[in-house]
């Protein structure tokens, strides 16, 4: 089967906001690509995600962005005894 996927490689993980544009440069000068990770674990995490979002779309060649889910939460407990 041919495959149709390229893989993207992801040189470091992040939790950064709007960048400023030296900083944009920097990561040009250096040809990374980063990855915004959300980590939803307050009730703040989709704002976190949307801005991480919007980052991806308007610097498609610098940023990704993903969701984690932190189970350890005390108002999870049911879940934390599956991940102990």
């Amino acid at each position: 089967m041919e495959d149709n996927y390229r893989t993207v490689i992801i040189d470091a993980h992040i939790h950064l906001g709007e960048p400023h544009e030296d900083f944009l440069t920097f990561l040009e000068s250096l040809d990374l690509k980063l990855i915004n990770v959300c980590v939803a674990k307050d009730v703040n995490w989709r704002e976190q995600a949307v801005l991480y979002r919007e980052l991806s779309r308007k610097y498609t060649t610098k940023y990704a962005w993903c969701t984690s889910f932190y189970l350890l939460t005390k108002n999870r407990k049911s879940l934390k005894c599956r991940v102990d």
